[in-house]
């Protein structure tokens, strides 16, 4: 087998599933290194994390190309109502099947809260039995 260089990978936090037979696969493999992550309550600096199975099974051809917006999408958070209208619009029509709401250090946060919390509540306006 050749050499293969991978210049990086796409991060787009959304949700990814696994099959418990592709975490045993790396498991076998990296025992020593996922064992030690588990030992510890919190994340260490030299602990492993999910996105180490998502880059084996991209390095290894174990992934099956979507659209880049097919599964979901990724919004950030910006200051006032204006700059936020396509996530607002996308909640209410419910139009991405996933969304990651992303706020950042140079957004006020708790005005946007509350905007998005109302958007959700008009399509999702019962609690779940979680939130009960």
């Amino acid at each position: 087998m050749g050499e293969h260089h991978f210049k990086g990978f796409a991060n787009n936090h959304l949700a990814f599933s696994y099959l418990k037979s592709e975490i045993e696969d790396l498991w076998n493999v990296e025992f020593e290194e996922l064992d030690n992550t588990c030992k510890h309550k919190f994340r260490s600096r030299d602990d492993v994390n999910q996105w180490l199975i998502r880059y084996w099974h991209l390095a290894k051809g174990k992934f099956v190309p979507i659209g880049r917006h097919r599964k979901g999408r990724v919004y950030e958070v910006y200051n006032g109502v204006e700059q936020n209208q396509e996530l607002f619009k996308i909640i209410k029509n419910q139009a991405m099947p996933m969304i990651c709401i992303n706020d950042n250090d140079n957004v006020d946060f708790e005005p946007m809260k509350e905007r998005i919390k109302q958007a959700f509540n008009k399509i999702l306006p019962e609690k779940s039995s979680f939130e009960k």
